[in-house]
């Protein structure tokens, strides 16, 4: 392993580790930001690449999110099968919504 892909290892690594992006994806979400995209003259922007790998896992993240409403169920464990931070702030926040959209039509709970 060169040290440019040893690099950009790291880089995958670390900032997979903290996404809700499920290990079985890890391989199609590296592929969408390859390390050599980011040489100039034989040098490696690293900084570049880990700025385009955290935009990469925000898109993905934002798409495997498991707060999209209208899913017909409600669950408190993401993808990855680990609970969701925040679980009863969400909650709140769902019930606040149904109590509003509600009363749209002149209903209560």
């Amino acid at each position: 392993m060169s040290r440019i892909e040893k690099i950009a290892e790291e880089i995958w690594t670390e900032a997979l580790g903290f996404s809700d992006i499920p290990d079985r994806l890890y391989g199609k979400v590296r592929a969408q930001v390859p390390a050599k995209s980011f040489l100039r003259n034989g040098v490696f922007d690293g900084n570049a690449f880990a700025v385009a790998v955290q935009a990469e896992i925000r898109e993905w993240d934002s798409f495997l999110s498991p707060h999209v409403m209208g899913t017909g169920f409600i669950t408190n464990r993401g993808m990855s099968g680990r609970l969701i931070k925040g679980q009863k702030a969400l909650e709140k926040e769902e019930d606040k919504w149904v109590r509003e959209m509600l009363s749209y039509g002149n209903q209560t709970d």
